[in-house]
């Protein structure tokens, strides 16, 4: 029996290859067949082109460290968004020598944004922000009370 086996397996091999020659593949007419949403294994060319400024929202919402449970509600309540940036405000220093050198930093971003050709790095204003982290949608859905969760 062990003598037949790579015979048959030989063959069984051939006539898969030849009948993927002829036409498509069994599993590939059954998926067309049932209409299974399937990915392709390469993606359009599309694709390469994109950026994520192409997919991303405009309107960023985002939530502060300390935010209070009616804010985070009416956020919820407000957008769709699967996700949200955790920031924090960094605050001016309060040393005079610390706060020239802040100054002349700023002064000096401006100039260079002046120089630059990007216009859109210009549109930066505003408090200084540092993100630390981001909050899913559905982890802030699981901490609220069952209550107010049916509602976003």
């Amino acid at each position: 029996d062990a003598q037949c086996a790579l015979p048959v397996f030989l063959t069984a091999l051939a006539a898969r290859w030849v009948a993927n020659l002829l036409n498509s593949g069994i599993f590939d007419m059954t998926i067309l067949i049932r209409n299974i949403p399937f990915l392709r294994w390469r993606p359009p060319a599309w694709y390469g082109k994109l950026t994520a400024a192409d997919v991303m929202s405009t309107r960023v919402v985002s939530l502060r460290e300390m935010e209070s449970a009616g804010n985070i509600l009416d956020i919820l309540q407000s957008n769709r968004h699967h996700a949200f940036p955790v920031i924090r405000e960094i605050q001016k220093p309060t040393s005079p020598r610390r706060q020239k050198q802040e100054e002349e930093e700023e002064e000096e971003e401006k100039m260079e944004m002046k120089l630059s050709r990007d216009s859109s790095a210009s549109n930066i204003q505003g408090p200084r922000q540092m993100l630390v982290g981001l909050v899913m949608r559905k982890h802030i859905c699981a901490v609220l009370h069952p209550k107010v969760r049916s509602k976003v």
